[in-house]
């Protein structure tokens, strides 16, 4: 027991020890102390005095800024952002077709895709419709299939098309053509 008491007693002097400083310290000058507090004062304000001066509005801040829209904003994956035709904003040349939203639908014949249901958002209805696994989102006005049918209406039976006419304009009529809700 008594041996015990011993080796606590030199464990806590040890360590006692090794936290002692090894040179004597010096009490602190008053005079160096007020010197070093009155350059960082200086140089903390100095530095307040260039944020205050920028979120004061030193420098020409424009009050409404342009609204911003993403590069991508109604183009096709595959649009070319030099177009002059598109930049200039007239609508397409005869004979070509205008921009196609969704590539990834263009690819499937009508007969490959499945509607297999609708989602309402406020005012505007959007239906699910199913190309292999995936399924996408199509608002009316978007184009379905390799004929490019232009979606007209989405209702929670079907989906109505219209097809455009195929060869010589004038010679076949558009035809329109339903997509109906399909279950799993």
């Amino acid at each position: 027991m008594q041996a015990s008491t011993w080796l606590w007693a030199l464990a806590c002097a040890s360590v006692l020890a090794a936290c002692a400083p090894t040179e004597p310290t010096q009490p602190a000058d008053p005079a160096a102390l007020r010197e070093w507090m009155a350059e960082q004062r200086l140089q903390f304000n100095a530095r307040n005095a260039r944020s205050a001066a920028a979120a004061a509005g030193a420098g020409t801040v424009p009050t409404a800024l342009p609204a911003i829209e993403p590069v991508a904003a109604g183009r096709g994956v595959f649009a070319d952002p030099f177009d002059a035709r598109r930049l200039s904003g007239l609508p397409p040349a005869p004979g070509q077709r205008p921009e196609r939203a969704d590539p990834p639908l263009l690819a499937h014949p009508l007969s490959a895709l499945r509607m297999v249901g609708s989602l309402r958002r406020g005012d505007e209805v959007v239906a699910l419709v199913q190309a292999d696994v995936q399924i996408y989102q199509v608002p009316v006005g978007a184009f379905l299939g390799k004929n490019q049918a232009q979606v007209l209406r989405i209702t929670e039976e079907g989906i109505t098309l219209q097809e455009p006419p195929r060869g010589l304009p004038g010679q076949s009529p558009a035809r329109t053509v339903t997509l109906p809700l399909q279950g799993r």
